[in-house]
């Protein structure tokens, strides 16, 4: 998970996709990032792993949208991005949500 706080600066940590580590990221959201209602989340289409996070996220009421992949290489490519890591995925997907805000 990737965070973006008001002046751009990037928080970030790594969560088990599990129960218990989507109670831990809201957890760290909620310190984080203030209030579930002013705060937009983005993740990629990953069928089955990424399902039951973003209805965990939304039954937990933050604001969450699931971007087709397709779009997220457009926006590598616009970057000009090389690196391949979960951290800097994660980075990316944070700076997609944040520049084209994309609908919940």
């Amino acid at each position: 998970m990737a965070l973006l706080d008001e002046r751009g600066k990037l928080k970030s940590h790594v969560f088990a996709n599990d129960a218990k580590g989507h109670a831990a990221l809201m957890a760290w959201l909620g310190q984080r990032a203030g209030s579930a209602q002013h705060t937009r989340l983005c993740m990629e289409a990953t069928g089955c792993y990424s399902e039951a996070l973003a209805i965990a996220l939304v039954d937990a009421g933050w604001c969450v949208s699931v971007v087709n992949p397709a779009r997220i290489k457009g926006f590598v490519q616009s970057e000009l991005a090389r690196n391949k890591t979960d951290r800097a995925d994660a980075a990316l997907l944070a700076r997609f949500g944040q520049a084209l805000q994309p609908e919940p």
